[in-house]
């Protein structure tokens, strides 16, 4: 292996340097957020951006950066089956140009497979104040997001209506067309 080689390792590729740095400003912003718990004795959650793994996003691993739910206190869970679980709430892709971020109703439902019937340890209110505060933080950033529940919506959305074609149309092709054919008529 080349000295090349060897830096080209070492420094972080622009993606991740763009995904870095996202997370640390995700992380800086939100840092006082909290989703409050509905277990008693749970100190509730806050909202973290994981950095990429790596030195660049291209591998599978550093390709997706994951928004999630992190205990605040993980001692202090109420002694909940789950309590002390992080949970992801979104995945930016690695271009940082969307961000998937989970329904409270997706969430649930993956809670309940992960802790057999689990429900989960926040209402529906307080993490839907905290999502929309999220998407503006994204919207800001200029990055798009989309909700999970585009990814189960199974029903196939209509074209939008296409607008009625104008009289005016219709009365310079009738024109065009008398005018093309008195031309053909009168040459023979």
């Amino acid at each position: 292996m080349t000295d090349d080689d060897s830096s080209r390792i070492s420094k972080p590729t622009a993606g991740a340097q763009r995904a870095l740095g996202l997370a640390q400003l995700v992380n800086k912003v939100f840092a006082k957020e909290r989703i409050v718990s509905t277990i008693a004795g749970h100190a509730g959650y806050r909202v973290e951006m994981s950095p990429p793994e790596g030195m660049s996003t291209t591998s599978r691993k550093g390709a997706v950066d994951q928004l999630k739910l992190v205990p605040v206190d993980p001692a202090a869970t109420g002694g909940s089956e789950g309590g002390g679980a992080t949970i992801i709430m979104g995945t930016a892709d690695p271009n940082l140009s969307q961000v998937e971020l989970r329904t409270y109703k997706d969430l649930g439902r993956l809670h309940s497979d992960r802790f057999k019937g689990g429900t989960l340890p926040f209402t529906a209110a307080s993490y839907d104040a905290v999502l929309k505060k999220t998407e503006e933080f994204f919207a800001r950033q200029g990055i798009d997001t989309i909700s999970s529940a585009s990814r189960s919506d199974l029903t196939v959305r209509p074209d939008s209506p296409r607008p009625p074609i104008p009289v005016w149309v219709f009365v310079v092709g009738g024109v065009v067309l008398a005018a093309l054919l008195f031309f053909f008529l009168r040459k023979k």
